[in-house]
């Protein structure tokens, strides 16, 4: 079903493409497909290439559909001619092929290559089925001419016989030489690791010399090295804890039994703190320190001037920059840098902010609560002052009631 139906898309487009053409009815046997070379000798396990033709005897050809049948051989590639048009391309896993033909040639035409490989002394053949040579619109032939060939056996050439060989007398066989034990000589440390620490020594073979420095705050008196050599044992031994406050000798004997020392001398790293753990102004503030974001903020009463401030400063360090008690103008943020024993350094930014003004807020009731609680002597005087302010606040209420009373009287109209 679904190869009429390429065949009538096929068949619709050639319609339309032609310029010129008619539908007629041509001689079945006039155009056939043909395999290439149609007959011939083979020998068994050989690979040679047949093509598929078009015999045109003069009818106008538009599309060719079939399937190729190999008998005896096994296909090993098919290649459509270039300047067709593949509906369905011929494969050797799928040899059916609806091709069709630009403008519907009416000369002889190669359609395909096929490489086949024969298998045995069977007689072989490339043949079709289902062939369909169809013109514009009708069915020009079914007629095809296979491919048959006599496959013959390989014959192997005769295997060439060698002559016999001379066979020489056998060889003296001299004594094996003594072979003395080869003593091994490498007496060399090849790693010198503190694990406890993380630490591993940096060793100079040409000076035998083995350095190690070790985090801020090591005690260097109980230090347990592990060590690695190429020769037959290290004294002092690897694990064996040793007092490193001054440089020690490590010399390593070799299974010859030559030695060879290392000194060993162990460093402990400086201070690496570097922090502000206080800045204030004397008399206006102590600033808030964000050690997270290195960040500190300040801030100072309202009206301070903040472009002549003396701050001073708490450190864990060796130096701070700009010094604690200099004078700094905070109109903007200053940078202040904390250096290190170990000569790294910390920026802080630090800011100034001015306080906003307070406003005093009046609190009558709360003026008159606390005229209220006055002690027993007072109480009367606070009762007259209460009933005056009371009645000042209500002369001042009723007046203005008034005046919006006779202003609403005078607006509204008169009812007649």
């Amino acid at each position: 079903m679904k190869n009429i139906k390429m065949k009538i898309v096929l068949l619709t487009t050639v319609f339309l493409l032609s310029a010129v053409g008619f539908i007629g009815t041509a001689d079945a046997a006039s155009t056939f497909l043909y395999v290439s070379p149609t007959n011939v000798s083979k020998t068994a396990g050989s690979v040679f290439n047949a093509t598929v033709g078009l015999n045109n005897a003069g009818d106008k050809v538009c599309t060719v559909e079939g399937t190729l049948v190999f008998n005896n051989l096994t296909c090993q590639s098919i290649t459509l001619s270039s300047g067709l048009q593949a509906i369905s391309s011929p494969s050797c896993s799928s040899p059916y092929f609806l091709i069709g033909v630009p403008n519907c040639t009416v000369s002889d035409r190669t359609l395909m290559t096929i490489s086949v490989k024969t298998e045995n002394t069977k007689p072989s053949s490339i043949n079709f089925k289902g062939i369909d040579i169809i013109g514009e619109g009708v069915s020009v032939s079914n007629a095809a001419v296979a491919g048959n060939y006599n496959v013959a056996p390989l014959v192997k050439p005769a295997p060439v016989v060698k002559p016999a060989p001379v066979v020489k007398p056998a060889p003296v066989v001299k004594p094996a030489p003594v072979v003395k034990p080869v003593v091994n000589s490498a007496k060399a440390i090849t790693s010198f690791d503190f694990e406890a620490y993380g630490v591993v020594g940096a060793i100079n073979e040409d000076t035998k010399t083995i350095v190690a420095t070790l985090p801020y705050g090591t005690d260097v008196t109980a230090l347990v090295p592990t060590i690695t050599t190429t020769g037959k044992s290290v004294s002092p031994a690897s694990g064996a804890a040793q007092d490193f406050t001054d440089p020690i000798a490590y010399t390593v004997t070799a299974e010859d039994k030559s030695t060879q020392t290392y000194t060993v001398a162990v460093t402990v790293a400086a201070n690496p703190a570097k922090a502000i753990t206080d800045f204030s102004f004397k008399g206006l503030g102590a600033g808030v320190i964000n050690e997270t974001n290195h960040v500190i903020t300040v801030t100072v009463p309202f009206g301070t001037k903040v472009d002549a401030l003396t701050p001073t400063i708490v450190i864990n360090g060796v130096a701070v920059g700009p010094a604690s008690g200099i004078t700094q103008d905070f109109t903007h943020s200053v940078i202040y840098t904390v250096s290190a024993a170990d000569e790294t350094t910390q920026a802080y930014t630090v800011t100034a902010t001015v306080a906003p003004k307070k406003v005093a807020k009046t609190n009558l009731l709360g003026s008159m609560a606390n005229i209220l609680s006055l002690g027993t002597g007072k109480t009367w005087l606070a009762v007259i002052v209460t009933l005056i302010i009371l009645g000042v606040i209500g002369y001042f209420i009723l007046k203005g009631n008034k005046k919006k009373v006779k202003k609403e009287v005078k607006q509204e109209p008169l009812i007649k």
